[in-house]
């Protein structure tokens, strides 16, 4: 009996007591870009009774591009638009989805193992933290003012911008 309740309570204290040691620090400082280009850069695609998701992904620089389609019978339109932005400092990348039908997200990703992405999505922006103010004003359809404003409202500058094309 004695044996019993001594191996119990030693149980029960290394339980305790190994509720606080971790095994490893889960926070790696993974390389974000090369794992991005290994594992997201390209087509992806999958598939559910007559309609297919698909998405290409490419890299440029610091930065990931990419258009989501969605393919029924066959014909492919697209859904959305999304960029990421890596941010060394953070060791993060910084996304933004634009939708054909006008929705928009913002979101936060990145590897959390070799082979694993995680990413959390927002509801975008917050207008009561403002950076700076734009103003376009289309002198013609192919010309334009562009004046930039800071965040009180104090003009910074402005310039004429052209369409090209």
């Amino acid at each position: 009996m004695k044996k019993t309740i001594l191996s119990l309570t030693t149980i029960v204290f290394l339980l305790i007591c190994s509720n606080g040691i971790q095994a490893q620090n889960a926070t790696k400082d993974f390389d974000q870009l090369k794992l991005a280009q290994k594992y997201l850069v390209g087509t992806w695609q999958t598939t559910r009774n007559d309609t297919t998701w698909a998405w290409e992904l490419k890299q440029d620089g610091k930065v990931l591009f990419e258009i989501d389609y969605i393919i029924v019978n066959g014909k492919k339109s697209v859904d959305s638009y999304w960029s990421y932005s890596y941010e060394p400092e953070r060791n993060n990348f910084y996304m933004f989805a634009a939708y054909v039908s006008g929705k928009c997200i913002t979101g936060i990703g990145s590897f959390t193992a070799e082979n694993k992405w995680c990413q959390e999505l927002f509801v975008p922006f917050n207008p009561e933290k403002i950076l700076r103010k734009g103003e376009f004003v289309f002198d013609t359809p192919t010309s334009l003012t562009l004046t930039v404003f800071n965040s009180e409202g104090v003009k910074l500058g402005e310039g004429k911008v052209s369409k090209v094309e």
